[in-house]
């Protein structure tokens, strides 16, 4: 499947009004006002599909993407109600710096949300918290190889091992190995992301249009190993300049799970949304 979603652009086309790039939920209006809302929330907006971004209020390691809105996310205006029974969603006073967003709520049981009602959403661009900003900008960038520090980049978990073999030419083996899983139905669906200062897990699901990720802060001790978080430090065994392995607990048990390098030129919030587009959760 093509590219469809390569970068998130924090502009927007001069002539549109439909909010195109990454805004943070800055407040909500409903029962009450609340301004910060308790935990961190972005809607991810591209011409093809609207994800929604969600810090995890228990850890701040820990992030959900989802995709909420099936159909494109556009501007609407504000409309004057001459309806009562108009509850059509509404999108405006956007431009690529904020927009608002006016819903219609029937939360009866919802400390937050009125009961047959509208509640407002105010979102702005830029806003980044401390704790989501490395994790967007993992998400977001296209890497270019570093030969100091190779591991930095974005990598594809392909394959399983239960022990590394002492072999010369890992580039034939690893093409065979991958060959063979793709056979048997065994795809690799986990992504890393390799920052300067953080790394970013993503496993894409099967089943729905969810993604539960992680992040890590990460120090580079030598290219062959690091440290996660304050004190897992963990040794890359490099197999070639594209691939590596890294030993983890799966059960009871030890096993490596082999990375390679991704070089499509393609984000990792490309591939979440090339994977909600192309599973089946269509927009039209």
């Amino acid at each position: 499947m093509a590219a469809i979603f390569v970068s998130v652009s924090m502009a927007m086309n001069a002539q549109s009004e439909n909010p195109r790039g990454i805004y943070k939920l800055m407040s909500i209006k409903g029962k009450m006002e609340l301004n910060p809302y308790p935990y961190d929330i972005y809607k991810i907006i591209t011409d093809s599909v609207t994800m929604r971004f969600m810090m995890s209020d228990r850890d701040k390691r820990m992030f959900r993407i989802d995709m909420p809105d099936f159909k494109p996310f556009n501007y609407t205006g504000k409309k004057e109600i001459t309806d009562e029974t108009d509850t059509e969603q509404q999108i405006y006073d956007s431009d690529s710096k904020r927009f608002t967003q006016k819903w219609w709520s029937r939360g009866q049981t919802s400390p937050i949300f009125p009961e047959n009602d509208w509640c407002y959403e105010f979102y702005e661009s830029g806003q980044y918290s401390a704790d989501a900003k490395p994790i967007f900008e993992a998400l977001t960038f296209v890497p270019s190889y570093d030969p100091n520090n190779p591991l930095i980049g974005i990598w594809q978990h392909t394959i399983t091992m239960d022990q590394l073999m002492n072999i010369d030419n890992w580039k034939d083996i690893l093409n065979h190995l991958r060959k063979e899983g793709s056979a048997n139905g065994e795809n690799g669906r986990e992504f890393h992301a390799y920052t300067s200062t953080h790394t970013v897990a993503i496993p894409l699901p099967k089943w729905r249009p969810m993604v539960d990720g992680y992040s890590y802060k990460i120090r580079y001790n030598s290219k062959d190993t690091i440290t996660l978080g304050e004190n897992r430090t963990r040794q890359i065994h490099w197999l070639t300049d594209d691939a590596f392995a890294i030993k983890v607990k799966v059960g009871d048990t030890e096993k490596y799970h082999i990375f390679e390098r991704v070089k499509d030129g393609q984000t990792l919030l490309g591939y979440i949304a090339s994977k909600f587009l192309s599973d089946g959760y269509s927009l039209n």
